[in-house]
């Protein structure tokens, strides 16, 4: 399993309710572990069709930490991937939310455990630089995600199609020199800040407030058929839910399709070592996570997850142990 070596010193201090994981473990503890039993010998809440752990692959401990974002994407993969360790690991797993910067120094401090929304290889760039030999990376959780600028699909933004239009003043004027941005800092904002460099884009600025406030910003111009840009991401439920497109990039500076990583903290593939396997195969084609992402904003997050065990049973199955078909 390739392994990426990276550290990253701490960015922020911890949250209180986020404490490190004890690495040891009593004899009798761990057998109850290699026995598939939920820390002192209860089943997780929650949990159905528990498999037992094998004890070819011992665990350090039968808790796990999953940090995750607020979007509803980073949330519904978490559920997902805490549903498969749960239901069919026997894991104890606690989901720590927190913001992107958050999760990487608590990943590198060993605060958290696994962190399944590592964007890669240009949106989470900076981040990703300062970690390191702090990170064992698990595997891909799905390809061809992408980052950049959003218009409405309507008249009012038809004759812009790309980033090097908006050098126009009658353009510029449009669109009031504005785009609405996510949160100041965060990865999509850094390269907001590189196109507005690489495409010379005197006059404009890039306005921080939230990922849903760039969201919102979107709604209503689309709503009212104004001309908006907003800085966005696929996959999103958005994208589904109305007419609005990318605009091209033709000079790259949003970087090119991205890859969505599972990391996890170092030594958890020593720890765990059944997990990190599963996590390997943890894999969701762009077409199959954007249908759940829609899933979970039209439904929630549970109904989303429990529809997707469901209807795939087999590739969750394939997950956990590594065989194909049934």
């Amino acid at each position: 399993m390739a392994r990426s070596r990276l550290r990253l010193p701490t960015l922020i201090q911890p949250r209180p309710r986020c404490w490190r994981l004890r690495r040891t473990a009593t004899a009798a503890s761990l057998l109850l572990i290699a026995a598939g039993v939920a820390g002192a010998g209860a089943q997780p809440r929650g949990s159905t069709q528990v498999a037992p752990i094998r004890q070819a692959y011992p665990a350090a401990s039968n808790s796990i930490q999953l940090g995750h974002t607020a979007s509803v994407t980073g949330t519904v993969t978490a559920e997902l991937i805490a549903a498969v360790l749960r239901r069919r690991l026997g894991y104890r797993v606690r989901l720590v939310l927190a913001d992107v910067a958050f999760l990487y120094s608590a990943l590198g401090g060993e605060r958290i455990d696994v962190f399944p929304g590592a964007w890669t290889p240009d949106t989470h760039a900076a981040f990703l630089r300062r970690l390191g030999g702090r990170v064992d990376s698990l595997g891909t959780l799905s390809h061809r995600a992408r980052v950049g600028w959003l218009v409405p699909g309507g008249p009012a933004a038809q004759t812009v199609r790309g980033l090097d239009d908006l050098r126009t003043p009658a353009v510029r004027a449009r669109f009031a020199g504005k785009v609405h941005g996510g949160e100041a800092g965060s990865g999509v904002m850094r390269l907001s800040e590189r196109a507005l460099r690489a495409y010379r884009l005197n006059g404009w600025s890039l306005d921080p407030s939230s990922r849903a406030g760039a969201t919102l910003a979107l709604k209503r111009a689309a709503r009212r058929g104004e001309p908006v840009i907003a800085t966005g991401r696929q996959p999103h439920w958005i994208l589904g839910a109305l007419d609005v497109r990318f605009l091209a990039d033709p000079k790259g500076a949003f970087g090119g399709p991205q890859r969505i990583r599972i990391l996890g903290r170092e030594a958890f593939t020593a720890d765990h070592p059944w997990a990190a396997q599963v996590l390997s195969r943890i894999s969701l084609p762009p077409a199959m996570l954007q249908d759940l992402v829609m899933a979970a904003h039209d439904r929630g997050v549970d109904a989303a997850v429990a529809r997707f065990m469901a209807r795939h049973d087999h590739r969750v199955a394939y997950w956990v142990t590594g065989r194909i078909g049934r």
